[in-house]
């Protein structure tokens, strides 16, 4: 029994990490759909790859990729830098191959900027299906764990109160 909430401990914490760090971006990029847009210039664009060590210390096979942008643009007379693609790193090969290709650098984009701060901006606002699919699978997954967590406490307060944790059911054959 202690085994099960030892585990479901970790699932609880890995899941509140998880969303700790995944739902403020997630609110940020649904909050940069009403951003004010102006025209910047590309300064520098790429794609990033993070490796990632494995246990051995030798390098995966998989690599991260999003991409590495800097851009220039003017609000209210001020020359502003912006390093934002998107808050949420949910960018589809495809999504990444199109934005390259078509933004070179020295070329023309639309930045969307907070008209409250203007120094937050980005150039891919919204949310787009990837992160509404992510959003999904984490509430699935809370609903699982709070599951559990009824269960586990249902049958302990039952245990406290001596009764049977389940009903015996009797099957006859004929």
């Amino acid at each position: 029994m202690a085994f099960r909430f030892y585990m479901l401990g970790l699932a609880t914490l890995f899941l509140l990490l998880v969303q700790g760090s995944y739902l403020p971006n997630y609110i940020q990029q649904k909050k940069s759909c009403g951003f004010a847009q102006t025209i910047g210039k590309i300064d520098r664009c790429g794609i990033k790859h993070i490796l990632t060590t494995g246990a051995s210390g030798s390098y995966d096979l998989i690599t991260n990729k999003y991409i590495s942008v800097a851009y220039e643009y003017e609000v209210g007379g001020s020359n502003r830098i912006g390093t934002r693609f998107r808050y949420l790193m949910s960018v589809s090969l495809l999504e990444q191959s199109s934005f390259l290709s078509k933004h070179p650098v020295r070329s023309d984009v639309t930045v969307y900027f907070d008209p409250s701060d203007a120094s937050n901006s980005v150039l891919s606002p919204g949310l787009n299906t990837a992160d509404r699919v992510a959003l999904v699978c984490l509430m699935t997954a809370n609903l699982c764990v709070i599951g559990f967590w009824v269960v586990l406490f249902r049958r302990r307060k039952r245990i406290r109160m001596g009764l049977p944790c389940s009903k015996e059911v009797k099957i006859e054959l004929l």
